[in-house]
């Protein structure tokens, strides 16, 4: 967290917006290091949308970044801290969630992101990559993954070819360095584990084990939900979400404890590699970490400092020097404690950024991997030193972007807004911009004017393009949301702001903000119709049923009078398109003719949207965008389970999802030719607005047939004599005349022939075809007639014919 509240601190309540991505933190978990995660189970409340493979559509999508931005961290530091900051370098924008080391070749790294939805944070998508250069270039190998929500990653040590990538969509096996992946269990998968040749995998089914490198696997009976998974010392240690944790190996395990008070699940456990009795459990969402010495019978609560940047601390990994087990090491957020003394005290290490895994680096002794919310980073010198393994990696939260010109404006888990002024080159921190949601809109018409909303600051204004922003206490006195900004089409010095007391406006820019008195509150969506600024939509949540449920407020007279309508569903965006309104809800997308009077769904090529319920994932539409930039216009939908584009008018969603990896895209505009996505997992994307409108273009009739031709079609005229061609045509022999279509093959070819000698028709002797279509005509000529044998011999298709004419003389047999 970069110099700002988490999401996790700064998340609004039911009184808000929906909770896009604040709330509990549950955990994350990183293989090898035995970090794990802990969501509610499974029909408990939370709703993953089905996870989405690669979509077939051809639209390729640019990652623009953000990427390497620089370090603020030391600036953050408050005064007094007596501890040498670690060195970063620049900061990867990207939520890393697992990391691996091939153990072969320590050159060859493997980073997984998309776990974000383990802590609550949503499904964020970033992927699966590898690095065979130490980290300094990657690429993605997630190409046959159905899912991009990536939470563990292990290396076979002696076929290292061979992977598995646990995922929220099951645990998929490799043995091609993932370049091909084939499902090996069904189901959201966590953590990895092995103990020699056997394999262990935990998730919502609970613990399976595998003897054959992961090719099969069986469960193990008495266990349920694993959120922890650790292995050592001949030993392996499960942490279930009811709190429990289990002890053993192969396929037998029992309980040994349930140290936590209440149950509430595990994020981290890792044991003493020489000592199995000894070992190490971190408790999901909380600051509580516990050492055992007796095999998990008993735990003692560890002292673990609180963070010296923010209040709060949560423990979410845990790791141990393999080479020296007294160094331990527990991180979360902003901050890595170590203990050098097995864990009898810890001293804190600030870091700058969320640590969610800690995987001890096999060739460096006193090295470790660490995965976090702004990258992978090597950590050394018992946490005082970092360097950046971020390489080309863009796994970004993005809530919002903002595009004008050579100028992008996102807003950044962990780093409020992040900004290029170069068209995404380079990209750089801006402090004062509000918090990490919500939304960033750039006037159109003035685009020095830029309105943020955050929900850590509320809203915020820039009047010089972004650079520099100050507060807006007139409006944040009032609780406003974070997508909840409109700045009126026709008169840009109109701004109108939803709050939950209301909407707020200013009609000079920003200089001065009053409520309008609309009898609305709780609102969370405001729009206005390009065509009638008259007419404006609010969309607000229902007390005590958010975020279930909401309702739409529609005005056609400036808010003198307004009409109520129950849209079923909550409305968190609203666009305006040729005469049409469009609602984006959870459950899917509403349309109106009549400005908002009556709705009827949109539905037609639309994944099924799942109902909300009240939890952190929102499987629904985030935002709809109208793009009247190319003819014929375009409405665009972002969801949680992908990007869809339909012509105005026509009611039909088309997948343009393409080769994204993120399938939860939060916003989608248009600047310059191309479609920007804001993503979760994958930063922000571009692709050509042409390859958009390809993409929705009717397919091509097929093709009339062609009418068939057989100008040209050649004509051979042979005298056979015993059977051979050659030589003149004598009384009593053969003549054989074949006509050829041209082209070779034309279908429905009806042939026919004919000959005379002397006014008298000659009987045919044989009529065949060949297989080009060819046919061929034999005569035999009566003896002791000559004379001049003439004919005919045609070819015909259809309504196309060809016909062909020969004469040829007939000499007697004697010479």
């Amino acid at each position: 967290m970069v110099g700002q509240p988490s999401r996790r601190e700064s998340g609004r309540g039911p009184g808000g917006r929906r909770r896009r991505a604040t709330g509990i933190v549950i955990a994350v978990l990183s293989a090898l290091a035995g970090a794990a995660v802990a969501p509610p189970p499974v029909g408990a409340g939370r709703r993953v949308p089905t996870p989405r493979p690669h979509a077939a559509s051809t639209v390729s999508w640019q990652e623009m970044g953000p990427r390497a931005v620089p370090d603020l961290f030391i600036s953050f530091l408050p005064s007094g801290i007596d501890t040498t900051p670690p060195t970063m370098g620049l900061l990867s924008a990207g939520e890393v969630t697992t990391a691996a080391v091939d153990p072969a070749n320590p050159s060859i790294l493997y980073a997984g992101a998309g776990g974000g939805m383990w802590w609550g944070g949503g499904p964020s998508g970033g992927g699966l990559f590898r690095s065979t250069d130490g980290g300094a270039t990657w690429t993605p190998i997630d190409q046959g993954l159905t899912s991009t929500s990536v939470a563990s990653v292990w290396v076979d040590p002696t076929q290292p070819a061979t992977l598995l990538c646990a995922t929220t969509d099951g645990l998929f096996r490799s043995t091609t360095s993932g370049s091909s992946w084939t499902r090996v269990l069904p189901g959201a998968e966590r953590a990895i584990a092995a103990l020699g040749p056997t394999l262990y995998a935990g998730g919502d089914a609970g613990l399976s084990v595998s003897r054959d490198g992961g090719a099969t696997w069986a469960p193990v009976a008495g266990t349920s939900q694993v959120t922890a998974l650790a292995a050592g010392a001949g030993e392996v240690m499960v942490g279930q979400f009811d709190g429990s944790v289990l002890v053993g190996s192969g396929s037998a395990f029992h309980v040994v404890a349930h140290p936590t008070t209440p149950p509430i699940g595990w994020s981290a456990l890792a044991i003493d590699p020489a000592d199995a009795s000894v070992a190490f459990a971190a408790a999901a969402g909380t600051s509580q970490a516990f050492r055992t010495s007796d095999g998990g019978v008993t735990w003692t609560p560890l002292v673990v400092p609180t963070n010296p940047i923010i209040a709060n601390f949560w423990a979410r990994t845990i790791a141990l020097d393999p080479q020296n087990p007294a160094d331990v090491y527990i991180g979360g957020d902003e901050v890595l404690n170590v203990s050098t003394d097995g864990g009898q005290s810890f001293s804190a290490q600030p870091a700058g950024l969320d640590i969610w895994g800690l995987v001890p680096d096999p060739a460096a002794a006193g090295t470790l991997l660490a995965v976090t919310d702004q990258g992978l980073y090597t950590v050394s010198d018992q946490g005082r030193t970092w360097a950046s393994l971020n390489g080309n990696l863009t796994t970004g939260l993005t809530y919002s972007v903002a595009v004008s010109g050579s100028t992008i404006l996102a807003r950044e888990q962990d780093f409020s807004v992040i900004a290029s002024f170069d068209g995404g080159a380079t990209w750089q921190i801006l402090t004062a911009a509000g918090g990490e949601n919500g939304d960033i809109v750039i006037n159109p018409s003035a685009p020095q004017d830029v309105f943020g909303m955050g929900t850590a600051d509320g809203l915020t204004w820039s009047s010089d393009g972004g650079h520099t922003w100050v507060a807006v206490p007139a409006v944040n006195q009032f609780s406003p949301g974070d997508q909840t900004v409109a700045i009126d089409p026709s008169d840009p010095s109109t701004v109108l702001v939803a709050t939950d007391a209301g909407v707020v406006a200013t009609h000079d820019t920003g200089a001065t903000w009053a409520p309008t008195g609309w009898p609305l509150t709780g609102a969370d969506v405001v729009a206005i119709d390009p065509a009638d600024a008259a007419h404006v939509i609010v969309g607000t949540h229902d007390a005590g049923a958010y975020p279930s449920a909401g309702a739409l407020h529609v005005t056609f007279d400036g808010g003198a009078t307004w009409l109520t309508v129950d849209v079923g569903s909550f409305p968190s965006s609203v666009a305006f398109l040729d005469g049409a309104l469009y609602v984006g809800t959870n459950a899917g997308v509403l349309v109106s003719h009549d400005g908002g009077r009556t709705f009827s769904p949109d539905a037609t090529g639309l994944p099924a949207l799942a109902t909300a319920v009240a939890s952190e994932l929102w499987p629904g539409v985030e935002s709809l965008a109208a793009i009247t930039s190319v003819t014929p216009h375009l409405l665009v939908a972002s969801t949680t389970v992908g990007v869809y584009a339909q012509v105005s008018g026509q009611s039909a969603w088309v997948d343009i999802s393409g080769d994204l990896r993120a399938s939860f895209v939060h916003q989608a505009v248009d600047a310059g030719g191309y479609l920007y996505l804001a993503t979760y997992g994958q930063g922000v994307v571009r692709a050509p607005l042409s390859a958009i409108e390809q993409a929705l273009a009717p397919p091509p009739p097929p093709p009339p047939p062609r009418a068939p031709t057989l100008t040209g079609a050649a004509l051979q005229v042979r005298a056979l004599d015993r059977g051979r061609a050659g030589g003149p045509l004598v009384s009593g022999g053969v003549l054989r005349v074949t006509l050829v279509p041209r082209p070779a093959g034309v279908s429905g070819l009806v042939g026919a022939c004919a000959a005379t000698l002397r006014g008298r028709h000659l009987a045919l002797l044989a009529r065949t075809r060949g297989a080009s279509g060819a046919l061929a005509c034999t005569w035999r000529v009566p003896r002791s007639v000559t004379g001049t044998l003439s004919g005919w011999i045609s070819l015909r298709a259809g309504a196309v014919a060809e016909r062909r004419h020969f004469a040829v003389p007939v000499r007697s047999a004697v010479s």
